[in-house]
């Protein structure tokens, strides 16, 4: 869930006596909307209300490395372990 976070800014500006003239400030408020990345488990609940067992989903049950391979047959494996992750259409 999205959380926001507020901002002061600050804006200094002179009067209208000429260059003499002491400052004044106007602060505004704005506000700044923060995300958080979302879990993979996360997505399960937007699955079905059947309970999922962790080696059911291949990302919670082999070694998150193999979802960053450096070589095309380690991205192919891994594409290979998600074909059978009921989950596959919800993260993909």
């Amino acid at each position: 869930m999205p959380t926001t976070a507020l901002h002061d800014q600050t804006c200094h500006t002179q009067d209208s006596a000429g260059p003499g003239a002491p400052h004044h400030r106007h602060t505004r408020r704005t506000t700044k909307e923060v995300t958080h990345p979302m879990r993979l488990t996360a997505l399960l609940d937007f699955g079905s209300t059947a309970t999922l067992t962790e080696g059911e989903i291949p990302c919670q049950s082999n070694d998150p490395e193999l979802w960053f391979a450096d070589t095309p047959e380690g991205v192919e494996f891994a594409k290979a372990l998600c074909v059978s992750c009921p989950m596959i259409e919800a993260c993909l």
